[in-house]
């Protein structure tokens, strides 16, 4: 949903990008927070009803403001179009700085939780011996904004941050590139905010890899009831729904998901015979899934046990109002309850 009324900070809009590192699984699992980071701002003063098209005004993406004249570059970062994320800490006060932290560990601790059965899915499908052999790291790129009211949103979680340090500065006269990086002639040089900032994620990601704790991190805790019964649900659904169907690689015969009337049968058989529900809800189930907006359809060689794992929790909220339960949480733990 669209920010309407965001934060401004000299009447200009801006999000921030926070690198979160996550490394290991289930009990092994540990989420790491930079306490440096990116701050993007727009390069034109927000006005609360503008057009959509006058981008520069709504849109915090580098790649849309590096394009514009109004663009200020780094050599005076307290008011630069790019910052590190604890200058403009300092710039916000203490109490909006101490706000920003405590919603924003919320806002990872829900998100890794949530994720953390779609992650195990995944490694999975590569490596049937994953839980034993736990070690795994991935760096994540958080884009967070506050609104006018200071409270933080999420607005996206990238796979892939870029940890790219390059700028582009317009430069008629003396610069000679005309890549498509900029739509004038212009060069690139070291970006000294994207140095600081992702020389600390970069260094970071490397020792937590090894397994050594690096300085300018802070652990965020992650174990809790929702991560439990999540973990317990990709249990159930690796165990009892997924319908495995080998698929040739280089790595061998790895299991890709899907679920059928006959594996969600078996696998909801305590809920049958206790008459909660009948195999016709199963079925009519089934059936409304396929056309539910977001459900990912089968591919050639089957569904990618994640997404399969993430079809089966849209299969749930679609089955829940034939049930008794009052949420998709209690059905959850219903579901694994019976089979553990």
């Amino acid at each position: 949903k669209y920010i309407t009324k965001p934060f401004l900070l000299g009447g200009l809009k801006f999000d921030f990008r926070v690198y979160v590192c996550i490394t290991g699984l289930r009990e092994s699992l540990r989420a790491l927070l930079c306490e440096e980071g990116l701050v993007r701002f727009c390069t034109e003063p927000y006005e609360d009803g503008a057009a959509f098209q006058q981008s520069c005004k709504h849109l915090t993406n580098y790649s849309v403001n590096k394009r514009s004249s109004a663009f200020v570059h780094t050599s005076t970062e307290e008011t630069a179009s790019k910052r590190r994320l604890s200058l403009v800490l300092l710039q916000l006060g203490e109490e909006i700085a101490q706000s920003f932290w405590a919603q924003l560990e919320e806002i990872v601790r829900m998100w890794v939780s949530t994720a953390s059965p779609v992650l195990t899915a995944t490694l999975r499908q590569y490596n049937r011996d994953c839980l034993r052999t736990p070690r795994c790291a991935q760096v994540l790129g958080f884009d967070v904004m506050l609104n006018s009211k200071g409270v933080l949103k999420l607005i996206e979680v990238n796979n892939s941050p870029s940890l790219s340090i390059d700028e582009v500065i317009e430069d008629e006269e003396n610069g000679t590139c005309r890549c498509m990086e900029h739509h004038r002639v212009h060069r690139h040089q070291d970006g000294p905010v994207d140095v600081a900032v992702k020389t600390v994620v970069a260094r970071g990601f490397l020792d937590m890899a090894r397994g050594v704790d690096p300085p300018g991190w802070k652990e965020v805790a992650i174990d809790g009831p929702l991560l439990q019964l999540l973990t317990r649900l990709e249990d159930f659904f690796s165990a009892k729904v997924v319908v495995p169907r080998p698929q040739d690689g280089a790595l061998g015969a790895v299991g890709v998901a899907t679920f059928s009337g006959g594996s969600l049968r078996a696998a909801f058989a305590g809920l049958l015979q206790s008459k909660v529900l009948c195999t016709a809800d199963l079925d009519l189930a089934l059936v409304k899934l396929k056309n539910t907006p977001g459900c990912q359809r089968a591919m050639p060689r089957g569904i990618p046990a994640q997404m399969g794992l993430v079809n089966f929790l849209v299969f749930l909220e679609v089955l829940l109002p034939k049930t008794r339960f009052p949420s998709v949480e209690a059905l959850l733990e219903s579901l694994v309850g019976a089979h553990a």
